[in-house]
């Protein structure tokens, strides 16, 4: 895949947290279900992984621009998983 496995699962909880997120729970509801051990924790990883704050991602314009570069799937390709919604 061309990342390490720690990495690949910081990406994979980081999109759980966005599902979550979006299927309506709070943030500390969100924090319990990706096993973050604090707020700061989350905050961290988030803005590590989406450039700001999660209260700016979900908040801010932003977020169909990141949908826009997570969904990039090429024409050719086979795969029809995507990776943020």
């Amino acid at each position: 895949m061309g990342i390490g496995p720690k990495k690949f699962a910081n990406i994979v909880r980081f999109q759980h947290a966005i599902q979550l997120r979006k299927s309506g729970l709070d943030y500390f509801d969100i924090m319990a279900g990706c096993h973050f051990s604090d707020q700061a924790h989350f905050t961290h990883d988030f803005k590590r992984l989406a450039g700001c704050s999660p209260e700016q991602f979900f908040r801010e314009t932003l977020q169909p621009e990141l949908a826009a570069q997570y969904n990039e799937i090429k024409a050719d390709s086979p795969v029809s998983h995507t990776m943020y919604q």
